[in-house]
């Protein structure tokens, strides 16, 4: 699975609120359902947060990805975004070292992991090769 977590401004030019219930890439779909975002029209005066968990992996290990989310409304209807580039939460090593000594095992395969082969880019004890298939 890929979370993807941005902040974003909506607006639209309707006389009625648009329910903002699902987003995701051409390509994929969703793993967890997003939080609803109610767009109320033209001004938007605060960012709304975005986090979706999408399937199959888009991203390639440790580098950026651009792409366009796809939300869908309540009405069915889509609205596509401009392209947003999303960067890799990479999480130092030391951290993954403390993590290491509390949860030495991948959260995936259940084997020991070793901190070279730790995923960089998880956010549990994982083995690179069990999150980038």
């Amino acid at each position: 699975m890929m979370i993807l977590i941005c902040q974003m401004h909506f607006a639209h030019a309707e006389n009625w609120s648009v329910i903002l219930k699902r987003a995701y890439l051409k390509g994929t779909k969703e793993v967890f359902p997003m939080a609803d975002i109610v767009v109320e029209g033209s001004c938007d005066p605060q960012p709304e947060s975005v986090c979706i968990g999408l399937t199959p992996l888009k991203a390639k290990p440790g580098r950026d990805f651009v792409g366009k989310l796809i939300f869908v409304d309540q009405f069915n209807d889509k609205h596509v975004s401009e392209k947003i580039t999303f960067r890799p939460n990479t999480i130092p090593s030391n951290m993954h070292a403390n993590r290491l000594q509390s949860s030495p095992n991948c959260v995936f395969c259940g084997r020991p992991v070793t901190l070279e082969d730790q995923a960089k880019e998880a956010q549990m004890t994982a083995h690179t090769k069990c999150i980038w298939r």
